[in-house]
């Protein structure tokens, strides 16, 4: 639709009357889907429950009856 017009501003505004309602439509349906005020997107999201990280001298999660920086803390035995 856009190439059938010979003059370029022409092409150009052709272009630009395609994208309008486009946008527009993109807005509306992005609009329907927030939020209410007050109410944040991390609302209905299950909570990260995360392990706090072991210290040097405790023992290590691996099960290797070692301390942790025995066994996982120095960089060449790593496993």
């Amino acid at each position: 639709m856009v190439a059938a017009h010979e003059d370029v501003e022409a092409r150009y505004q052709a272009l630009i009357d395609l994208t309008a309602p486009a946008a527009r439509n993109i807005d509306a349906y992005w609009l329907a889907r927030r939020a209410p005020a007050g109410e944040t997107i991390y609302d209905s999201r299950r909570p990260i429950h995360k392990m706090p990280a072991p210290g040097r001298n405790d023992p290590c999660p691996c099960d290797s009856d070692k301390k942790f920086k025995q066994s996982h803390g120095e960089p060449e035995t790593l496993h």
